[in-house]
């Protein structure tokens, strides 16, 4: 994303101060990778109880696609005009946004992962549909809330 927008030296520095958030040290080094994903699974239990309980059938766990997700900031996931959108308001609002983008994804897609066997969820999930609505996408980030609890958890766990 850097490189499309910036030039080679203002990429790598952006992308170096970018890898030395707490969200990024958790994922290169391992750092409380787990407690990230405890967190997300404790928020689409609440979010998506429907799901949640459907990826607990398929044995489908957030490491199997949320990584993947939270490490690119789902630029391998979407579309390329998605994706600028949402690593502007990462920017902006924070690590939690990719937590909200991410419940968002999946509350879009809900009743079709509910239909799927394991292996074609997990297929989906890697590889989103080109044509997601974004206009859709934003509503239903901008529908997802954190309690104060949540909030807490991202500081705690930086």
């Amino acid at each position: 994303m850097f490189l499309l927008n910036l030039d080679l030296y203002d990429s790598f520095l952006c992308f170096s101060n970018l890898l030395n958030r707490p969200y990024f040290q958790a994922f290169y080094r391992f750092n409380n990778l787990d407690k990230y994903l405890q967190l997300f699974q404790q928020l689409l239990d609440y979010h998506l109880p429907k799901l949640s309980a459907h990826f607990t059938r398929m044995s489908i766990e957030p490491n199997c696609f949320a990584l993947d997700w939270f490490f690119t900031i789902f630029s391998k996931s979407l579309p390329l005009d998605v994706v600028s959108r949402i690593w502007d308001l990462f920017f902006r609002d924070g690590d939690a946004f990719i937590f909200r983008t991410a419940i968002a994804i999946l509350s879009l897609y809900e009743e079709r992962l509910c239909q799927l066997d394991t292996f074609h969820c997990l297929q989906f999930l890697t590889r989103l549909p080109d044509d997601l609505n974004a206009t859709s996408l934003f509503k239903a980030i901008d529908k997802i809330h954190f309690n104060h609890t949540d909030c807490e958890l991202f500081y705690l766990i930086a």
